[in-house]
């Protein structure tokens, strides 16, 4: 997992650094050079959404999504841990869900290029399943620390 979540920081980070570029590359044509290119904008959003799933992977993994534990902490501790395994298996199926039907989405709409450049939309879409899979991967990890904790 450690490969895993150093692979996701280095993606994450590369994803920024590339909308970074982009943005500035398209203001300096649109303000500079008086000539607006077309498809910065677009592919800008795409790379948002990659960011947005690497990043929830990567929240995940180090505990940082936001919670409610005040609730939690003041149930009996056999109750805290049923919830809480409650939730990694309702996380796994739910990301479980997320992947079939992104796979099946791909498979259907995944060669027809994005408006502004002559890239297949597959490419952006690739983040649904990648993220499922590193997700439910996290909730396994997480789901053995519980089980573990417990004994």
């Amino acid at each position: 997992m450690k490969i895993l979540d150093a692979l996701m920081r280095i993606l994450a980070a590369t994803l920024v650094a590339a909308t970074v570029v982009i943005t500035c590359a398209a203001v300096h044509f649109r303000y500079v050079l008086n000539s607006a290119l077309l498809w910065p904008e677009e592919i800008a959003g795409y790379l948002l959404v990659w960011i947005s799933f690497i990043g929830a992977y990567l929240a995940l993994r180090r505990e940082g999504h936001l919670s409610f534990d005040l609730l939690l902490n003041r149930l009996p501790q056999k109750a805290g841990f049923w919830i809480k395994v409650s939730i990694e298996v309702l996380l796994i199926l739910f990301f479980g869900m997320i992947f079939v039907l992104s796979v099946k989405l791909i498979s259907v709409v995944g060669a027809t290029h994005i408006e502004t450049a002559d890239i297949p939309q597959g490419i952006f879409m690739l983040v649904l399943p990648i993220a499922s899979i590193s997700i439910m991967l996290g909730c396994l990890i997480d789901l053995q620390k519980h089980w573990k904790g417990r004994l």
